[in-house]
């Protein structure tokens, strides 16, 4: 009996302009690790997330690029980021008309990245 595959976690690629930048980004300001690197590509993690980045020249891709990540228990981590300064001036801590507290991220290439927490 063959048993049916099961997608177990997601890893977004998001492009980057400068790898050495959002390297430093996301470790200092929002507390994720180096996981990996190599020429033109790497990837960081927190709490079993992983984010990969490319390297990238065209702008239309770079700032095109984001991600949702999701959350239990998030007003720490809201407070976390707020106080490093990375929410998006219009990305404050809300709950959404579809059911997710959340807020936004802007990071240094201009990618939007999002948390929520679903409200049950």
């Amino acid at each position: 009996m063959t048993l049916p595959t099961q997608l177990i976690r997601v890893a977004p690629m998001l492009a980057t302009y400068h790898i050495d930048r959002i390297l430093t980004f996301y470790q200092t300001q929002l507390g994720f690790q180096l996981d990996f690197r190599y020429d033109g590509y790497a990837a960081v993690a927190r709490m079993g997330v992983q984010i990969h980045f490319w390297q990238c020249d065209d702008q239309t891709i770079v700032e095109s690029s984001g991600c949702y990540i999701y959350v239990e228990n998030i007003a720490p981590l809201y407070e976390e980021y707020r106080a490093s300064g990375v929410i998006h001036p219009n990305g404050a801590l809300a709950i959404k008309p579809w059911g997710v507290n959340e807020f936004v991220v802007l990071t240094p290439d201009q990618n939007l990245i999002k948390f929520g927490e679903i409200i049950r």
